[in-house]
């Protein structure tokens, strides 16, 4: 494993950690997550995540209020997304979040020297439903939109590595 993927790892490992706060006792955070995927050009991966890497710093420089986490595919088909999220807010503090952008200059920082080299984004905001995300291991709880698939490995089936 490389040094890269290593990074990603662990970086999308530290970056599920929050999900833990999700438990009873944090009904003072909101219920939205910010969600930004975004594509960089082909060609323009490496300039992609290095005006990333210096834009994130940027952002923590001038005190950003907001703890974004960074994502990246690690299976699948889709490699070269990333995805940064920020929890927990209400809907309000969305508005004050933008203000904020404005008067930091994040959004003119981004624009000059990331924007560039991105193909497109996806901007999405979620919701969590606490109630039926949190339920205690000892428990079980029939929920709306509860499921557990399990998945076993047949060795020797299936059509292999492409």
């Amino acid at each position: 494993m490389n040094k890269r993927s290593f990074a990603v790892i662990v970086v999308a490992i530290w970056g599920l950690l929050p999900l833990g706060l999700l438990a009873d006792g944090h009904e003072e955070e909101g219920d939205v997550t910010d969600v930004w995927y975004m594509v960089p050009k082909k060609g323009m991966e490496a300039q992609f995540e290095e005006a990333l890497t210096a834009h994130m710093a940027m952002r923590a420089e001038a005190g950003d209020s907001r703890e974004w986490q960074a994502y990246q595919a690690t299976v699948g088909h889709h490699f070269g997304i990333i995805q940064y999220r920020a929890c927990c807010y209400k809907w309000a503090d969305l508005d004050g979040y933008d203000e904020e952008n404005d008067e930091k200059g994040f959004d003119a920082h981004w624009g000059e020297n990331v924007h560039p080299l991105v193909d497109h984004y996806h901007h999405y905001f979620e919701t969590i439903d606490r109630e039926n995300s949190n339920w205690p291991d000892d428990e079980r709880t029939d929920g709306p939109m509860f499921g557990v698939t399990t998945w076993y490995w047949n060795e020797g089936t299936g059509p292999g590595p492409k």
